[in-house]
């Protein structure tokens, strides 16, 4: 009976040491959860500050797009007016061409009709001296 009463002993001893090491594994869930939270909310908040960031940059990047839409917009305009000039200037130069051509044959027939008259001048000179 002894013997049976150690060993009831020694397997309620063996029990209280398992139960003992239960309760510490128990304890340490606790502690670890609270370390696995504490990383989360490093890692959140690290990647919430990331997310910021990169709004930030996304904003500064929109507003440097509109910038260039707005400075598109007023090279196209005065493209536009360059070009209006440009042909308005073409038109002009095709005039004057036009009218330099004119004075030019103007010219041509100035200098042929002078030269008509001063043969018909010769030959009036040579009647007069004969």
């Amino acid at each position: 009976d002894v013997k049976t009463s150690q060993m009831e002993l020694e397997m309620k001893r063996d029990t209280e040491a398992n139960l003992k090491i239960d309760l510490v594994q128990l304890h340490t869930i606790p502690s670890q959860m609270a370390k696995d939270i504490q990383k989360m909310n490093r890692k959140r908040n690290n990647l919430e500050k990331t997310r910021i960031e990169i709004d930030d940059q996304r904003k500064e990047l929109l507003h440097s797009v509109h910038q260039i839409e707005h400075k598109c917009r007023i090279i196209e305009s005065e493209k536009l007016e360059v070009m209006k000039e440009l042909d308005e200037r073409r038109v002009s130069l095709d005039n004057k061409e036009q009218d330099c051509n004119q004075l030019h044959k103007m010219i041509e027939m100035g200098k042929e009709s002078e030269s008509a008259l001063m043969g018909e001048r010769a030959s009036l000179d040579l009647q007069l001296r004969y």
